[in-house]
Parts: structure tokens; sequence; C-alpha cells
């Protein structure tokens, strides 16, 4: 059981490096990342063809929100 206020739900964001919805998430809220390149350093999303860069700004954005409202 995870203390993360959001759950898991198996989404692969990053399908070149394998790398799930919950992982970029879990990186951004607990390392406090910001930008795009600073969680393709942290978890390589998006190290490779780059089409998920607008996905990972979103949960980003969404992490965020998470963290603002505590």
């Amino acid at each position: 059981m995870s203390n993360l206020p959001f759950e898991d739900d198996g989404q692969t964001i990053c399908y070149c490096m394998g790398v799930s919805a919950f992982e970029i998430k879990k990186a951004i809220y607990e390392k406090h990342l910001k930008t795009v390149p600073e969680v393709v350093e942290e978890t390589r999303a998006g190290g490779g063809c780059m089409s998920c860069h607008s996905q990972i700004e979103q949960l980003i954005d969404e992490v965020w929100s998470i963290i603002n409202k505590e």
C-alpha cells in the first residue's frame, strides 16, 4: 500500500523506455520535479522519440496541483 495521493492505473506513458504514468507521477511527487527534462533525467521517460512530452507535462501539472493542495 502506497502513501501516495494517487493510484497506479497501469497506464504506460513512454513506450520507448517502458515507463508508466505511476512511475512518472511518483518521481514528480517525491522529488518535486517541475520540468520535462527533469523527468527525463530521473525516469528516462521521454528520452526516446519524445512523443510523450505533452503527456509528461500533463502529469507534472496534475501532480503539482495535488502538491499545492497539501
